[in-house]
């Protein structure tokens, strides 16, 4: 069982497995955990809204291990 809080509802979304199988979404009160109701799926969104494109992936992963080799020959120096 997950209980997903979500900051901007004042609901939680409980959902229930059973092994690697989701079998019930529930939707229950924050405050009283009363059941309010269920679902046959829901979509979760991340907290935020900072998300990366996957198009230039290979471009970043570039820059960014360009970036590492950088700093490392600076603290090779210190």
């Amino acid at each position: 069982m997950i209980d997903i809080h979500a900051s901007t509802e004042k609901v939680i979304y409980r959902l229930i497995f059973n092994d690697t199988t989701l079998e019930l979404i529930q939707v229950k009160d924050a405050l009283t955990y009363k059941l309010l109701g269920t679902y046959e799926h829901i979509t979760i969104w991340p907290a935020t809204q900072f998300l990366q494109s996957t198009t230039d992936l290979k471009t970043t992963l570039k820059r960014i291990e360009n970036e590492m080799l950088e700093r490392v020959a600076w603290f090779d120096k210190q």
